[in-house]
This record gives structure tokens, sequence and C-alpha cells, in this order.
């Protein structure tokens, strides 16, 4: 049968997953070096997006290549996906708190005061901030160190050459198109198992959960758009939107539950930040924000899921 233009050429699963994982480990590796010296956030972060399409595509490929190899290959990466964890957390907390006083630099009509007609007092969030910067910097040899895997005898020092002569004899059996929606459906029903949790705006650990689930269904549709025409393009942006409104919420919920003192905490809870920091100058008004933030995303979350954007994500289910 004659071949439509322009149609996806199936190369097998091991071509198709040596090209894909090459792709990913030099984004992978391009980032390195800027994250081991601390110059710029958006190193960590981007390595760090990386490791994880890596490690999401590692497994889908592994019949293509040596057990043991394999097994090492993937403790090395999630051991990078781990350390780069907690520093861009870190991260994203330095450069929300760096922006909120900014802002309150500019405005006095805060209800943060030491007497009436004074200015804001937001001491309490400066300490804060100079506690995580403190905190970011102890984690930072740890990057240093984490980034020697590429290098000399570094378990991924080798990687793109021995993803090449590594791979096993191709398996034609495998269609890619069918590997793609036998997992794409399983990541799917993942994801739309949280579906009775959306109008449950407490659903703190469960909105947590289905933004793991999107992102995992989007890496997965990644990985196999070009193998089924760019079909996956429109459901991805969509993925891409939920995973961000998520994102934020699931932000706001680890400020809340970091900096909140009546007890009501859920996933993630305070351990992360002492609590001698929660009765600061500043903080209520922090936590109120958050709060009033994460309701004005909650109903945001609920809005895209009744639009159409929410075919692209779950497709056609029964109601």
């Amino acid at each position: 049968m004659a071949r439509n233009k322009g149609e996806y050429r199936d190369p097998g699963l091991c071509t198709y997953g040596t090209r894909y994982l090459q792709k990913q480990y030099s984004a992978l590796l391009r980032e390195a070096e800027g994250a081991r010296t601390g110059d710029d956030r958006g190193h960590v972060h981007r390595m760090r997006v990386a490791s994880r399409r890596l490690r999401a595509a590692l497994p889908v490929f592994a019949p293509c290549f040596p057990g043991k190899r394999y097994r090492e290959w993937s403790r090395a990466i999630r051991a990078i996906t781990s350390s780069l964890g907690r520093a861009r957390d870190l991260d994203v907390q330095i450069a929300f708190l760096e922006e909120y006083l900014a802002k309150k630099g500019d405005d006095d009509t805060s209800a943060s005061r030491t007497s009436p007609g004074s200015a804001p007092d937001f001491s309490g969030v400066e300490s804060l901030l100079a506690y995580l910067r403190d905190e970011r910097a102890l984690l930072q040899p740890g990057i240093e160190e984490i980034t020697g895997v590429f290098s000399g005898d570094g378990i991924l020092a080798g990687f793109l050459d021995e993803l090449s002569r590594g791979r096993k004899r191709e398996k034609k059996e495998v269609s890619l198109q069918k590997e793609a929606a036998r997992r794409v459906r399983r990541r799917r029903a993942a994801l739309l198992a949280y579906e009775p949790y959306i109008r449950e705006p407490g659903a703190i650990d469960q909105h947590h959960a289905m933004r793991i689930a999107a992102k995992k269904l989007r890496y997965t549709m990644e990985i196999f758009n070009a193998a089924c025409n760019g079909s996956f393009k429109k459901p991805i942006g969509a993925l891409r939107t939920l995973q961000d409104i998520l994102g934020e919420m699931h932000d706001c919920d680890v400020w809340i539950a970091a900096l909140q003192t009546d007890g009501n905490q859920g996933e993630g809870g305070s351990g992360s930040i002492p609590a001698r920091f929660r009765s600061g100058p500043g903080i209520a008004d922090l936590v109120l924000e958050q709060k009033q933030e994460r309701e004005r995303l909650y109903r945001r979350f609920v809005r895209f899921w009744e639009s159409p954007r929410r075919e692209q994500v779950a497709g056609e289910m029964p109601r």
C-alpha cells in the first residue's frame, strides 16, 4: 500500500527511542554546567525538566537496552531529579518572595502596620527570604557533585555512545502508534481518576496528585507525538495549561501549609520552614493573599475543566 505524503514512517521502537533519548540527554547536558556554577536559576529548572523527560522515556524504551545498564541509567537520572528537586523548590520560593517584597515596596495599603499611619512591616517575610537563601546556598555543593556523573568515570559519561552501541536488535512487531495508544490510555485513565475531586476546593492532596498525573500524560504524549504525526499537539498544549494552573495552586498550598498557624495542613506540611517564621511581621498578610490566590486559581481550574479544552485532555468520555 502506498504511503500518504507526509505520513510518518515507523522506524521501529528502538531506533525511535534511541533518537528521542539522545535528544533529551543532550538537553540535560546543556544545562549541567550552568546548574553546577549556580549563576542562573533557570539552569536548574531546565536541567530538572530534562531529567524528568529522560526518566519518563527510559521505561518506554527499556526493552531496547541491556537490563543492567538500563537500571544504572535509571538510578543515575533519578538521583539527578531528586538532587535538583529541593533546590528548584527553594529557587521558586525565593523568586516569589523577592517579587512579593518588591511589589509591597510600592504598596502602602497593606494591613501589616506597626501603628496607624506607619509603613507596612514585612520584616518577617524578609527574614524568611534570608533563611531560604541560606538554605539554597547549602544545597549548591550537592548539585556540583551530581554533575560529576557526566564526566570521567561517571555513569552517564558515555551515555550517547552507549545508546547506539548497546541497542538491541529492532523489534519490528512493535508498532509505535499502537504503543502510544496503549500508554496514553493508561496515563489518561490515571488523570481521570481524580475527576471526582475537581469540584471539591478542599481536596488539596488530590489536586496535587492530579497535577502529577497530568505531567506524566503530557510527557507520554510528547514522547510519541512525532510518531503519531503531531496528533498530540493540542492535547499537549491543554495539558500544559492544566498543569500550570494546578502547579500554581500547589505553590499556594505549600505556602499556606508552611506558614499558617491553625494547623490545617495538606500534603507537604510545614517541615521545610521552621515554625518561628509563622508569627513574623507580614507573614499573616502573605498567608491571606495566598489563600485568596488559591481560591482564584481554583475557580480557573474548574472553568478549564468545564470548557471544551477538557475534551483535548480527556477525550470523549461518558458523562
